[in-house]
């Protein structure tokens, strides 16, 4: 997946799909790495658990399907005009994932349909450039940035939640140049160069599934997914347009940065329900500091980032509960507990009552006779 997001397709790799569909497994490696125009070496785990597969489907559209480590994914590729690429992307992680890409000056749109998403971005280096940050996003949301050269990404998947994005990318200088963007290709890498996590709204939810459900394949397949990826990327980068023909102010800057590391503060505290991210470590990867962190939080979310991820713990526990399906210990280590008996403590001072009752009451429940007539 990392090599799919770094997709620049050309006639001549599209050449080479018809042949590399036909390789072994031995080669696949090697093929997708060509195919995608990366002549590094590829994540380890694409040599290491049987490759992939190349399917050619039309002209200018890529299919690949194969595992990383013991995930099982499948992609789709597709060239689109103004140098654009629109890549699908799914799979269902049996175990946490960490993909690494470099950035190659890319402005990308990421939107998740479906499962949770962070991605920490790091640099070579010293000086402002080298600075670190992160950005998390979940299904209905999206992401718009910059990838600049020098700056490694790597994406953290969870376990146990189906994943699916999809990923439109393009040279800056071509998205400013072809589409006349206020401020050109400058006001673009000022806005986008840290990354902007969005909602999505009702429309671009539908522009989202209709992207997925679109075959490539069929008759003026490529021409819809065309105009379905502009319309999208047109929607949720209007907001931003608007803020660019704005004069820059120091202090709208400011509070605009401190909305972004709040955005991605509180993702990351949704994220990390399991493994529960300190809050030193939280204003580390928002690159604001514990104090200031801790005050924008409270004045804009109303509640601490303790009682925040307080309350995401329980309401998960619940809902684990009532679907039936996990033990308690299980739940509890599901909700970042480590120990039983801290989990149990936690619940029943949230909710009133033990785990254990509202498992007895949820037996009761399916036990009882039913009233349908």
């Amino acid at each position: 997946m990392a090599v799919i997001w770094r997709t620049r397709l050309t006639e001549s790799d599209l050449r080479h799909a018809r042949s590399s569909a036909q390789h072994r497994h031995e080669h696949a490696a090697d093929a997708i790495a060509q195919l995608l125009g990366d002549r590094k070496r590829l994540p380890r785990a694409w040599t290491t658990t049987g490759g992939a597969e190349i399917i050619d489907v039309g002209p200018g559209v890529v299919r690949l399907r194969g595992r990383l480590e013991k995930t099982a994914w499948q992609g789709l590729v597709c060239r689109l005009s103004h140098g654009m690429d629109l890549a699908v992307v799914e799979m269902d992680p049996t175990t946490p994932l960490c993909i690494s890409s470099e950035g190659n000056n890319e402005f990308v749109l990421h939107v998740v349909v479906a499962g949770r998403l962070e991605v920490e971005r790091t640099a070579e280096g010293d000086g402002e450039g080298a600075q670190a940050g992160a950005h998390a996003f979940a299904a209905g949301q999206a992401s718009l940035s910059i990838r600049e050269p020098g700056r490694t990404y790597a994406a953290h998947l969870p376990a146990g939640s189906p994943f699916r994005v999809i990923r439109l990318s393009c040279a800056p200088q071509r998205l400013a140049d072809d589409f006349g963007l206020p401020g050109g290709v400058d006001r673009l890498r000022e806005v986008f160069a840290a990354p902007q996590v969005m909602p999505l709204d009702r429309a671009a939810v539908k522009t989202a599934n209709e992207i997925i459900g679109t075959d490539p394949a069929s008759p003026l397949g490529t021409m819809l997914l065309e105009g379905k990826a502009l319309e999208l990327l047109g929607n949720l980068m209007l907001p931003w347009l608007a803020r660019a023909e704005q004069p820059p102010s120091d202090a709208r800057q400011a509070k605009w940065q401190d909305q972004q590391r709040l955005a991605t503060a509180r993702s990351l505290v949704e994220l990390h329900l399991e493994d529960a991210l300190s809050i030193p470590a939280l204003a580390v990867r928002v690159a604001t500091t514990e104090t200031k962190l801790r005050k924008l939080y409270r004045q804009h979310f109303g509640v601490s980032i303790s009682e925040h991820r307080m309350q995401l713990r329980m309401d998960r526990a619940m809902k684990l509960l009532q679907e039936g399906l996990h033990t308690v210990s299980e739940i509890a280590y599901l909700t970042g507990y480590k120990h039983h008996s801290s989990f149990t403590a936690a619940f029943s001072s949230y909710f009133g009552c033990s785990p254990s009752a509202i498992n007895a009451r949820m037996e009761r429940d399916r036990a009882a006779p039913s009233t349908d007539a």
